[in-house]
């Protein structure tokens, strides 16, 4: 891919590649275990590998964080921060001022308006929507088609437009 080469494996698989040659990407869906990977390979001296795809558009004023991955039709606007480790999936829309936390994932469509804050690990649902200005906590997830209206600040999976929370076990 790109006349880089490619490597499939677990951490443990580091072993005849050494660390101030090779750098990594963790493609791996599930941010906690995306962010265990990245630092299981990052305390043996390897840096993650942030990767933009060419048909991505990504402000030169916006900040992208170490083993980033931005792909295909994605959109990073002005005074953007993508921490480490994070998936801007297809198509998903980034917009100006927005923070997004480390190991954090935006599916394909969604879009974060200008000025809102997601949190660590977050997963933003294909086509879900964060309104301007909207704070997430970190480990929320918006699913599918939801709406963020309103700062969401208790971690859990929130569905629907508004977003609501749904109730996990232990709940009353």
């Amino acid at each position: 891919m790109l006349g880089l080469p490619i490597e499939v494996g677990d951490p443990g698989d580091t072993a005849d590649c050494p660390a101030d040659e090779w750098m990594v990407c963790v493609a791996i869906g599930n941010n906690a275990v995306r962010q265990r990977r990245m630092r299981e390979l990052s305390q043996r001296g390897y840096r993650g590998a942030t990767i933009i795809h060419p048909a991505a558009t990504v402000s030169r004023e916006a900040d992208i964080g170490e083993g980033t991955v931005i792909l295909a039709g994605a959109v990073v606007n002005a005074r953007a921060r993508v921490g480490t480790g994070c998936i801007v999936n297809t198509s998903a829309v980034v917009e100006h001022d927005v923070i997004v936390g480390d190991y954090a994932h935006l599916s394909p469509g969604s879009v974060v308006a200008g000025g809102a804050r997601i949190g660590a690990r977050c997963w933003i649902g294909s086509n879900a929507v964060v309104r301007q200005g909207i704070e997430l906590s970190d480990d929320v997830t918006l699913g599918a088609l939801a709406f963020a209206g309103r700062d969401l600040r208790t971690a859990g999976t929130y569905v629907g437009a508004p977003a609501r929370r749904l109730a996990s076990q232990g709940d009353d």
